[in-house]
């Protein structure tokens, strides 16, 4: 392996220094991590929900079905850029450290979500408004490329030993906490506000606030952290990628597989469920609104404990009955909505979907870190979970809706949720256990 520790305005310790995490410093890194991922789910929940406002401002067209089209293509343009951050931004979080990565990740962000809230509309900028929504999305996608991979090095690698599990599951809490923080300001903005001033420019709020408090907060939190103990301790490859494809390419399969599973759960159980609810099954907006954020909540509480669990019994064993609950039990909880879709009923069923979820990823986070090496961690987590979620996660709303279109049934969906959890199971039962082996 080709490495240098002389790099220009390198401000890390040399290899082989003694680095100390102590309870505070790791807590630091969970939250200061966590601000990136909750900025990216925040902003994604905010685009969903005023994307017939978007496409109004930026997107005009000749009917409303076309404006709105192009406004969901837009968003869509970020996952494509997703793939050329993952292997930037990874590659550079190994050589040039893991918080130095994380700095221009919530930079990234911050400026992508900024845009979209203060960009004039085309009736005063023309064209340029379109294009600077577009480019605040490549922005936005190309960040969050780099920012997983950056995010859950840095937290794993300042965990206790014992401990990986539970703080590297605040990752996917942290993806709760967006979702709820996003449906909340958007509601707020919905319940403050009349109809016309919030499609003038009520709508612009929350991504303005957004990206100035919670980036800012991240940015300033990142800033004053200490970079995570492997960074600072081990020699830089000076090519990771190369390393990792060459000498790690059946664990970035691996790694690839199981993402499968886990980011159509992450967009079909969570995201996907309001609409479900409402076009699918008839549910009123209000009540799915309830359910969906119940799920949410009960996902956001059940994914430490998840991985705490799997810090004492193992990640393979508690991932192996996740990706089992999933595989098995959708179809008949989709079911059971589908039969008897009272708010009672959906709220119960959709909490037992959560259960699942929480079991096949809240120990994901500590599995991906543990499976590399430092030298090459941020890269390989980023490549392996990042074209796995561009390709299978980023189009699975739109997999459900075309297959209940196709099939007129509104099971169908629960298809794909089971193929994604197959190969889960199929990962995890090629994988090695991790949780009670030191990182490498």
């Amino acid at each position: 392996m080709n490495t240098h520790t002389s790099r220009a305005h390198d401000t890390r310790a040399r290899p082989g220094t003694s680095i100390v995490t102590t309870p505070t410093r790791a807590r630091r890194a969970v939250i200061a991590a966590s601000l990136g991922n909750i900025l990216e789910w925040y902003d994604f929940v905010l685009y969903a929900y005023f994307s017939p406002q978007i496409a109004h401002h930026f997107f005009p067209a000749a009917s409303e079905t076309t404006s709105f089209l192009v406004a969901t293509a837009t968003f869509g343009v970020g996952f494509v850029a997703r793939p050329l951050g993952a292997i930037v931004l990874g590659a550079y979080g190994d050589r040039a450290g893991r918080k130095a990565a994380l700095l221009w990740v919530i930079v990234m962000m911050s400026i992508g979500t900024a845009l979209i809230g203060l960009t004039p509309g085309v009736e005063v900028a023309g064209v340029a408004a379109s294009t600077l929504i577009v480019a605040a999305r490549v922005l936005q996608g190309f960040a969050s490329g780099g920012e997983w991979g950056g995010a859950t090095s840095f937290i794993v690698e300042h965990a206790p030993p014992n401990r990986r599990g539970l703080y590297g599951s605040w990752q996917q809490a942290s993806l709760a906490v967006a979702l709820l923080l996003g449906s909340l300001s958007a509601g707020t903005m919905t319940w403050l506000m009349s109809a016309a001033t919030l499609a003038d420019w009520g709508w612009r709020l929350p991504f303005v606030a957004g990206a100035v408090l919670i980036g800012a907060f991240g940015f300033w939190l990142r800033r004053n952290v200490e970079d995570s103990p492997c960074a600072v301790a081990h020699d830089t490859d000076t090519a990771p990628i190369r390393t990792a494809l060459r000498e790690h390419g059946r664990v970035l399969s691996i790694g690839s597989l199981f993402t499968i599973g886990w980011t159509v759960t992450n967009y079909l159980y969570l995201l996907y469920m309001p609409i479900y609810l409402t076009r699918t099954l008839g549910l009123p907006a209000s009540q799915a609104l309830v359910a969906a954020s119940l799920q949410i909540a009960c996902f956001m509480i059940l994914s430490p404990v998840i991985g705490h669990l799997s810090d004492r019994c193992g990640r393979r064993p508690v991932m192996t009955v996740g990706a089992l609950c999933v595989l098995l039990g959708t179809y008949p909880l989709f079911a059971f909505m589908a039969t008897q879709p009272h708010l009672g009923q959906i709220i119960g069923a959709v909490c037992v979907l959560a259960i699942f979820m929480a079991t096949l990823t809240g120990a994901a986070p500590a599995w991906q870190a543990e499976l590399y090496p430092s030298a090459i961690r941020t890269t390989s987590i980023s490549l392996s979970y990042n074209f796995a979620v561009t390709i299978f996660g980023g189009f699975a709303p739109f997999v459900a809706t075309w297959l209940i279109g196709m099939t007129a049934d509104a099971l169908s969906p629960t298809w794909y949720i089971a193929g994604g959890a197959l190969a889960s199971l199929v990962a995890v039962r090629l994988s090695r256990e991790t949780a009670h082996v030191p990182l490498r």
